[in-house]
C-alpha cells in the first residue's frame, strides 16, 4: 500500500509548493524560464564642481529573461539577460556651463551568469539559503540630441547571498549582491571627431532584490519583482579628441553614479 500511493502523495505535494519544497519531495533540482516585462527608474549624476552637471532620468521600458536551475542541497545556476530602452531627460550645461536640457535615447543591456550552492538551515524551517558569486556585463548606450553618441561597457563580478521561503503556494525571495566592475571603455563618437576610446575607472556597487511568486499550476508561477541597484564609474584618464587624426582638445570621463529601480512583473515555467 505504501509503496503504491506514496508517488501520488509526493507530487500532489509538489503540486501545492513553490519550487524548492518540489525539489526536495522529488529528491532533484527545479529548472525553470522566467519571462518578465521590466520598468527601469533611471538617475545617472556625474560627479562635477558646480556649475557644471550633467543628470539624466527616466522610465525606460525593457524585459528580460532567466534561466535557472536550484535544489536542496544542490548546485544553483541562474542566467539572465536583460534590455531596457527610451528617451530620457537630460538637465546639463556645456563645456562653459551654460545650461542645457534635452533629451537622449538610452539603451540598457546587461547578461549575466551566477554559480553557487542551495542549502536549508533545518528541514522544520521553510526557508533556503543560497551564497553565490558570478560574472556580469553591462552595455549602455546613450545618444545625445546634438548627434553625440556615448557607448559604455563593462564587466563585473557578483558575489551575494539570495533566500527563498515559502508558504503553501505563496513564496517571497530577497537577495543582496555586491557588484565589482572591471575592464570598463567608454567609446565617444561625436560628429566632425573621429572616435575616441577612454579607459574608465572602476569603483564598486550594489543591488538589493526583492521577489514574490505565487504558484498558479504545477508547472506555472507568476512573479513580481523590485530591485534597487547602484553603479559606480571611477573618472577615466585625459584623452584627446581629434579630426582626421590632428589633434583638437583634451577630454575626460567624470566619475559619476547611477541608480536603477526596477519593477518587474513576469511567468515563470518549470521543468
Amino acid at each position: 500500500m505504501k509503496s503504491r500511493y506514496l508517488p501520488s502523495i509526493l507530487s500532489l505535494a509538489c503540486a501545492l509548493q513553490i519550487g524548492l519544497p518540489c525539489a526536495v519531495l522529488a529528491g532533484h533540482a527545479t529548472d525553470s524560464l522566467t519571462l518578465e516585462f521590466i520598468e527601469l527608474q533611471f538617475h545617472y549624476k556625474e560627479e562635477l564642481p558646480a556649475p557644471f552637471k550633467s543628470t539624466e532620468h527616466k522610465w525606460l521600458s525593457g524585459g528580460a529573461l532567466t534561466y535557472r536551475h536550484i535544489g536542496i542541497n544542490q548546485p544553483y545556476l541562474q542566467l539572465r539577460g536583460e534590455l531596457a530602452g527610451g528617451p530620457a531627460h537630460f538637465d546639463g550645461t556645456t563645456q562653459t556651463g551654460i545650461p542645457v536640457m534635452d533629451t537622449t535615447e538610452e539603451l540598457l543591456g546587461r547578461a549575466e551568469g551566477l554559480f553557487g550552492y542551495t542549502w536549508q538551515p533545518s528541514s522544520e524551517r521553510r526557508f533556503a539559503l543560497t551564497p553565490y558569486a558570478g560574472l556580469g556585463y553591462r552595455y549602455w548606450r546613450r545618444a545625445l540630441g546634438d548627434g553625440n553618441v556615448e557607448t559604455y561597457t563593462w564587466g563585473y563580478g557578483s558575489v551575494g547571498l539570495r533566500m527563498d521561503w515559502w508558504r503553501g503556494r505563496w513564496g517571497l525571495v530577497p537577495e543582496i549582491a555586491g557588484r565589482f566592475p572591471f575592464g570598463g571603455n567608454l567609446n565617444v563618437d561625436l560628429p566632425g571627431f573621429d572616435p575616441l576610446d577612454l579607459k574608465l575607472g572602476s569603483r564598486p556597487g550594489f543591488i538589493g532584490q526583492l521577489a514574490a511568486v505565487y504558484r498558479l499550476a504545477p508547472r506555472w508561477v507568476a512573479r513580481l519583482t523590485g530591485s534597487f541597484e547602484e553603479s559606480r564609474i571611477g573618472q577615466s584618464p585625459v584623452g584627446v579628441l581629434t579630426s582626421g587624426g590632428v589633434p583638437i582638445f583634451a577630454v575626460y570621463e567624470p566619475s559619476s553614479r547611477t541608480e536603477i529601480i526596477m519593477a518587474g512583473i513576469g511567468i515563470t515555467y518549470l521543468f
